[in-house]
């Protein structure tokens, strides 16, 4: 090569050099957590109205009666010799 070509092989990469740079900081600058954030906590809030909405369902159904096991009346209650009931 000769130099006044070589020199303009240079500068020609150099401005490529300068471009990429501007490039980087214009992506840096456009990246950020901001949107992310808002994005994750978005998601958060749709799944905590989703386990409320599923909870008030869960509230709103009508209560069972309590199961109750009562000792057999008048002989073994059936819990063994060591069980005491008072």
């Amino acid at each position: 090569m000769r130099p006044a070509n070589q020199a303009s092989r240079v500068d020609h990469i150099a401005a490529l050099g300068v471009r990429l740079a501007e490039d980087v900081n214009a992506l840096r600058n456009s990246l950020g957590a901001g949107p992310i954030f808002a994005e994750v906590v978005e998601r958060a809030l749709r799944e905590l109205d989703r386990l409320g909405a599923r909870r008030q369902r869960h509230m709103e159904r009508p209560e069972q009666a309590p199961v109750t096991i009562a000792p057999k009346i008048g002989g073994e209650s059936g819990l063994g010799d060591n069980v005491e009931l008072f």
